[in-house]
């Protein structure tokens, strides 16, 4: 048994990578493009975050697509740029423009530290997170968590989660921390040909729907802002506090701060139409279930909005100071123009 379900998480684990080396290129990628003054220059950085890009043919033409390739992942096959995402945001022809308006970028020797912070404050950030109660534990290990995990018609199984993904709480229960681009393997206790790759989503879907905790959802436009923050705070740092740099980043958030507030009317709404329709009738578990999650997630994203909020006004106060600042240093007395002129003749 243990041979066969060693054999099972090493496919498991060979087949997690393969899924996931197209987010790596692109969470790179964005740094990286983030970060690059010219072609030439992005050319030079990508083997800094161990990417390997492919962009002319043999005769030194410029490729209509240029391919990306992991150089610490067991990637088998290079990805086309087409391929990353819809809106064309890593074509060859659209990078140019987006190098322009990078004023000022890190040097070769700040990328690995410049990426290795971004990677804490934003690629690192779950998208859900979920309740997991001592009962719902089957075992545990040195490195690994196992859950049970009921599916079909009386069928269970078992799902192996490494534990860094995992919080402890003063209670006893865990919060597990987990992205939508995760797969699992879940192993079936009795028939080892039914174990088969789950989703994220069905994970959290059964363990909440087993526990009775709702899961709370972290919006993407988080991310979108910490890694604009963080772009605008480097900005700074380098004295840069107007220009089109600085305006697409600024634009970023003023955007997440929108997003938020539709989001939180959507959900308000949500809430009044679960609360109307059992005003006068007791709700079942599933519907209290529910309600709870929409109270989660309306406090989350008022939390991500009030974050946005004051991250505009802070930088918005910087910009005016900073405005006022030149313009009186701009500004010469009357009396001091007058002695100006008399030393210049």
């Amino acid at each position: 048994m243990k041979k066969t379900l060693d054999s099972k998480y090493k496919a498991y684990e060979k087949y997690r990578k393969e899924m996931t080396f197209s987010n790596e290129i692109k969470q790179r990628l964005d740094f990286l493009i983030s970060q690059s003054s010219s072609f030439e220059d992005f050319q030079k950085k990508l083997p800094l975050l161990n990417l390997q890009g492919d962009f002319f043919t043999n005769s030194g033409k410029l490729k209509k697509y240029a391919t990306y390739k992991l150089l610490d992942f067991p990637q088998q096959r290079a990805k086309r740029d087409n391929t990353l995402n819809k809106n064309g945001d890593y074509l060859l022809k659209n990078l140019e423009e987006t190098f322009k308006q990078n004023e000022v970028v890190l040097s070769e020797d700040e990328i690995v530290e410049g990426y290795e912070k971004i990677k804490r404050d934003v690629f690192a950030l779950p998208d859900v997170e979920i309740v997991i109660e001592p009962w719902q534990i089957s075992q545990q290990d040195e490195d690994f968590i196992y859950l049970t995990f009921d599916y079909g018609i009386k069928n269970q199984g078992e799902v192996r989660i490494h534990k860094s993904q995992f919080l402890t709480q003063n209670n006893g229960n865990y919060k597990l921390q987990l992205k939508h681009s995760d797969f699992f393997l879940l192993v079936d206790s009795e028939h080892q040909s039914k174990s088969r790759f789950i989703k994220s989503s069905v994970l959290v879907d059964q363990l909440t729907s087993d526990n009775l905790r709702p899961a709370t959802k972290f919006y993407s436009a988080r991310k979108e802002f910490i890694f604009a923050l963080d772009s605008l705070n480097f900005l700074a740092q380098k004295d840069i506090h107007t220009g089109d740099q600085v305006e697409k980043y600024f634009s970023v958030m003023k955007s997440k701060l929108k997003d938020s507030s539709e989001a939180i009317e959507n959900v308000d709404r949500k809430i009044e139409a679960v609360v109307e329709q059992y005003k006068y009738k007791t709700p079942s578990l599933e519907v209290k279930k529910k309600l709870e999650g929409l109270y989660l997630q309306n406090e989350e994203l008022k939390n991500l909005h009030n974050e946005i909020t004051k991250a505009i006004d802070q930088v918005e106060q910087i910009s005016e100071y900073l405005l006022g600042h030149k313009e009186r240093l701009k500004y010469v007395p009357k009396d001091k123009q007058t002695e100006n002129q008399s030393l210049k003749h």
